[in-house]
């Protein structure tokens, strides 16, 4: 299990999930004891040109061989991800070099929203981050090919750190790792307290690569990528809404109820799994379609090999339909009369490390069944207690 020595880390860290940074101080240190070097930054240096690797080696995520090309085309003419050829366009069709995934259009606006008030990769509103402390202060990334050229990233967060920096991540062609401080961590494969062995063991080249397909969704002019679903649901309105689905030029059925999720492996324990689809083994290439709460008899989730395209479109909608679209839980623009929605799988991967040959199987009976067991027990207490207070009150 021996795999590229990882001299150089990239540590991007949520500062609203570990606020103290006690997590971050505690994996640099190690890092450092060993002679490594490491660049840690809030994730803002994703964002621009850093965002796909534009500037390295001259290529970018669609393969485009023109300098400082990359996934959002910025700064570039004819190297988008989307294929746009204006200059400076970016995958939700911002002209503005710099600017977001959501299209903002404020020049250097960030991934996470850390230093542009109101853009960033969701519009998130949260304030700019807190100073660095002092031992962390030079390890700042300077710019954003300071991270691009790490050999390691390190996302220090929740899963939600992990998926916002997982594209970024494949465009760059760089692996990723997350460390656990959020709820659930179900994507994270270390927790902080494995600071120590884990610089170590990227240092060594002991750890192995795990990809991940992504899916590539287009709608109305808009693409993006997602490393768990796309979903498109009735959102906020109080009735069904039917939709139509199509691998290539087959129809497979039109559904009615609240929507359809398209999901890839590792997104099939997220919300693929609670809408009633199949638990799929991470590193095989496939889409799971699964309807949501479908008003019909017997609906299955649809499984399709992943060269195929799956289209979504509305069902007899007139110009007053409109559906919701979310990828990996960021909204999108509605689907509006007779929009559709494609999906495909992403030119790229993404490249996770892992230690152990079966974490997902792992994973998936501490966080999920586990933590049901944890759930029916605390349910289980609460009854009982409820039951000897209701027989104290009737003695």
């Amino acid at each position: 299990m021996t795999s590229p020595l990882a001299s150089s880390i990239g540590v991007i860290v949520n500062v609203w999930k570990d606020a103290d940074l006690s997590a971050v101080r505690e994996f640099v240190r190690a890092i450092r004891e060993l002679g490594g070097d490491v660049v840690v930054s809030t994730g803002a240096d994703i964002a621009g040109a850093g965002y796909a690797g534009a500037d390295i080696a001259g290529t970018g995520y669609d393969g485009s061989e023109a300098a400082g090309s990359g996934y959002a085309g910025a700064g570039t003419a004819g190297a988008g991800y989307d294929g746009s050829e204006a200059a400076g366009a970016d995958i939700a069709g911002a002209g503005t070099a710099g600017a977001c995934y959501d299209g903002s259009e404020a020049a250097g606006s960030c991934y996470d929203g850390s230093d542009a008030a109101g853009s960033g990769y969701a519009g998130a509103a949260h304030a700019p981050p807190p100073p660095w402390p002092d031992d962390l202060a030079d390890a700042v990334a300077a710019d954003s090919l300071a991270l691009a050229r790490c050999d390691v990233w390190v996302c220090v967060g929740g899963d939600g750190t992990i998926i916002r920096a997982s594209k970024a991540a494949a465009a760059a062609g760089v692996p990723i790792l997350g460390m656990n401080r959020g709820t659930l961590g179900y994507l994270a494969e270390v927790e902080p307290r494995d600071a120590d062995w884990l610089a170590e063991r990227l240092m060594r080249g002991e750890y192995r690569i795990e990809e991940r397909m992504l899916l590539k969704t287009e709608a109305d002019g808009h693409a993006s990528l997602a490393l768990n679903e796309v979903v498109v649901s009735r959102g906020v309105a109080p009735h069904v809404i039917s939709l139509g689905l199509y691998v290539n030029s087959s129809l497979i059925d039109v559904f009615s109820g609240d929507g359809i999720l398209v999901s890839t492996p590792t997104g099939s324990t997220a919300y693929a799994f609670s809408a009633g689809g199949p638990i799929v083994d991470p590193e095989l290439e496939l889409f799971s379609i699964v309807p949501i709460c479908p008003h019909m008899i017997l609906p299955k989730p649809v499984l399709v090999e992943p060269s195929k395209t799956i289209t979504i479109v509305p069902h007899r909608a007139g110009r007053g339909f409109s559906a919701s679209v979310a990828v990996d839980g960021a909204a999108m623009p509605d689907l509006r009369g007779q929009d559709a929605l494609t999906v495909r799988r992403a030119p790229r991967p993404v490249r996770m490390v892992r230690f152990a040959e079966d974490s997902f199987y792992a994973v998936l009976k501490q966080k999920l069944y586990n933590r049901g067991e944890v759930a029916r027990r605390e349910e289980s207490r609460a009854a009982g207690q409820d039951t000897q207070h209701n027989r104290a009150k009737r003695s």
